[in-house]
């Protein structure tokens, strides 16, 4: 399709005034191709090289704004193309904004308003041939190795596809592959530049001669683990953390070997049965990666919903939700099992529903905000107990959280929910200090946190806080500890929101809820019950961003209080968060029950920060509370593990790979 010349004009400067003009010499799915010419006051058309800047808004046909991302080439002087991530299907008003200063010219700027219908060059037609319906392949998937031109670096891209398929459908995906990865600008022998539908056909013909040589070869006794994501997984914030290994056949089933070390290609992007207005990727179509022995086989890719709010990460309107493929292909042996080195590939889908952030940044009640609020209701506290039968330190940090409600005057009832692992002595020293002890029920059609493994489905516990028998109830993980009375957060939903937590992101460590029925069940429905940090993704799906925010001092982590990044000091928290994670060592999370001794360590990191006073001196302020605690308990408890490697790694490696 050829456009017409358009020109924008820009206001004169003194000196040497001039103008931009762009043709737009075609326009695809999610990219167009642009000759830009600076005009000097004489008239003199030149073509332009160098730095430009573009921004870019769609606004679709119902009116809404996306901002997309850009990746802007020069093809050649003069010649820019504009590539659109992410976007596959381009249709709506286009207001593409160009600023340069070429020689001899002042900076100017160009503005280009483009309607597009969906006329777009790169429209193949199905394949229709008679043998459109032969189903290709018999594996769960074939690999095509595409060397690119000298231009682009030479380098060979593992294009992988979804077999066994109908050709019909194999051919579609080279069409796909085409456009999402540019292969329309290389050189196809007998195929001209952007002919799709014949680089297409020669894909599917390199695809043919794969299967056929592979039907010649032996069954391969290794093959790629791509352990995270798990397919079908829901991703609520925008890091895709993949973990990539190697399996070998041994005894007639697979075993995880070792984690992937070495180059390995990754292709993420916006699956072709999906709009993929949603989202873009970093990886899509990226160069090799180096996977280091000590990266333990983990490569992270980063999503951005296109319409999103400056320097956010989720999404401004409701309800976004797209399915994503990520793709992996590595070139490796193993002694003993496949010596000689081959090509081998893995793929998952997922899902990715941002979590909802307003256009405008919520208003946050602090602590002087909701005290001005003076309805009163029947009020509960709650925390979640997952087990205690191999380690009571969870229970040690309950009880040190309730000591530190009743000395700063919150003495409602504390509702402890327990998971099936809690033992009789546990359970006792939680009653006789007061907690209302209740055990949950397992829930149905859900699945482990692929984060936090270590949790299993105790956390989402977390939904049958909704029965508890209250009229309000603040919600607070275990290991935090309250500064000063609280009372003020029953108040936090006196405007009629369904939730009220820090952040657009809610945590879940720190909620104000509203006990009734909720429909969770229904939102279950929607998707396969695997989320990245399970229950606290399911929430931000469910409450979809009406909840109210509440100020950081409700959880002030103890980390950035001694980082800086909470400026103000532990003396403006009320409630003092201990987190921390294992950080892939095989250890336990850091926890203030653990005490301090381990901070000698040169390699002890919390939160991959070196402990410093401030995080010892708030870690002896929980402890002087804890000891207070123990002196008002009137059962036995048994003190909790010492700190060190987690007990069974080898469970923690199937949770995180097989389920």
């Amino acid at each position: 399709m050829r456009l017409p010349l358009l020109l924008a004009s820009v206001a004169r400067v003194a000196a040497e005034p001039c103008t931009i003009e762009a043709k737009l010499l075609a326009v695809a799915s999610r990219h167009i191709d642009l000759h830009i010419r600076s005009v000097d006051a004489n008239g003199t058309r030149r073509d332009v090289w160098g730095e430009l800047t573009f921004h870019c808004s769609l606004l679709t046909k119902n009116g809404t704004e996306l901002l997309p991302e850009l990746r802007v080439t020069w093809e050649d002087v003069g010649l820019v193309n504009v590539w659109v991530r992410g976007l596959i299907d381009l249709r709506g008003r286009l207001v593409l904004e160009v600023s340069h200063a070429p020689d001899g010219c002042t900076t100017a700027t160009g503005t280009f308003d483009l309607e597009l219908t969906g006329d777009f060059d790169d429209l193949v037609p199905p394949y229709d041939g008679d043998d459109a319906d032969e189903v290709v392949g018999t594996s769960k998937g074939g690999l095509v190795l595409f060397d690119r031109r000298e231009k682009d670096g030479g380098e060979k891209i593992p294009l992988r596809f979804t077999l066994p398929s109908s050709r019909r459908d194999v051919y579609a995906q080279a069409v796909h592959a085409v456009e999402r990865l540019r292969l329309w600008k290389e050189a196809f022998p007998g195929c001209l530049l952007y002919d799709r539908a014949c680089q297409a056909t020669q894909i599917v013909e390199l695809l043919d001669n794969s299967l056929a040589l592979a039907k010649e070869e032996p069954q391969p006794k290794c093959r790629l683990s791509l352990d995270r994501p798990r397919d079908g997984e829901v991703l609520v914030l925008g890091d895709v953390a993949c973990e990539l290994g190697v399996e070998v056949y041994e005894n007639e089933t697979w075993h995880w070997k070792a984690f992937l070390a070495g180059p390995v290609h990754l292709d993420a992007y916006p699956s072709e049965r999906d709009g993929g207005s949603a989202l873009w990727s970093t990886a899509a179509g990226q160069h090799w990666n180096t996977l280091e022995e000590d990266h333990r086989g983990q490569v992270s890719i980063s999503l951005k919903p296109a319409f999103r709010r400056e320097g956010g990460g989720g999404a401004m309107d409701g309800g976004l939700r797209s399915l994503f493929r990520v793709e992996a292909a590595a070139y490796f042996g193993v002694r003993g099992y496949c010596p000689e080195p081959r090509w081998y590939h893995a793929a998952k889908t997922v899902t990715y529903r941002p979590f909802q952030e307003p256009e405008v940044p919520a208003r946050i009640w602090d602590r002087v905000s909701l005290s001005k609020r003076t309805s009163q209701y029947e009020t509960a506290v709650a925390t979640i107990l997952y087990g205690s039968s191999s380690d009571t330190g969870y229970v040690h940090g309950a009880l040190t959280l309730k000591q530190s409600l009743l000395e700063n005057g919150v003495s409602v009832p504390f509702y402890a929910l327990l998971g099936d692992d809690m033992d009789a002595e546990a359970r006792n020293a939680l009653q006789s200090f007061g907690f209302i002890c209740r055990d949950v029920r397992p829930r149905k059609g859900v699945g482990h946190s692929s984060a936090l493994p270590a949790l299993g489905l105790g956390q989402w516990a977390k939904l049958q806080l909704w029965s508890i028998d209250a009229e309000r109830v603040i919600y607070l993980d275990s290991d935090v500890l309250v500064l000063r009375d609280v009372s003020e957060l029953f108040s936090a939903l006196d405007g009629g929101e369904p939730l009220a937590a820090p952040n657009d992101y809610l945590s879940g460590g720190v909620l104000v809820l509203k006990p009734g029925p909720e429909p969770f069940d229904e939102t279950l429905a929607e998707d396969s019950g695997l989320y990245v940090y399970g229950e606290q993704d399911f929430l931000n799906v469910h409450f979809a961003g009406k909840h109210t925010r509440l100020s950081l001092e409700y959880k002030c982590s103890a980390e950035k209080v001694a980082s800086g990044e909470w400026p103000k000091g532990a003396d403006a928290c009320s409630i003092l968060e201990f987190d921390s994670c294992t950080i892939g060592t095989g250890h336990v999370a850091w926890k203030p029950w653990h005490g301090v001794a381990m901070f000698n360590s040169s390699d002890f990191r919390v939160y991959f920060r070196k402990p410093d006073a401030t995080i010892i001196e708030l870690t002896e302020r929980w402890a002087a509370v804890h000891q207070r605690a123990l002196k008002a308990l009137t059962a036995p408890l048994a003190p909790p593990r010492p700190y060190g490697p987690l007990q069974d790694l080898t469970h923690f490696r199937v949770v995180r790979g097989d389920l």
